[in-house]
């Protein structure tokens, strides 16, 4: 193996993941990540429940309107 491709393998190692230093940083960084899963999940649940209620209430006057007619 020439210099050049030790170089290369050591790049790609590091780019996909490989290294050793970055396996322990995702042990360590599990509670964080469910900590922006379940944040992230209550936010998204956050917006949806208030289009929803606004998609409710059009949906009340609507009917209204048209019983009215």
């Amino acid at each position: 193996m020439t210099g050049t491709q030790a170089i290369e393998r050591q790049i790609v190692r590091r780019i996909v993941g490989y290294d050793r230093q970055v396996a322990r940083l995702d042990a360590r960084s599990q509670w964080a990540e469910r900590l922006i899963s379940v944040l992230t999940l209550t936010a998204g649940l956050l917006v949806v429940g208030t289009v929803f209620e606004e998609l409710l209430w059009v949906v009340l006057g609507a009917a209204t309107l048209l019983t009215l007619r």
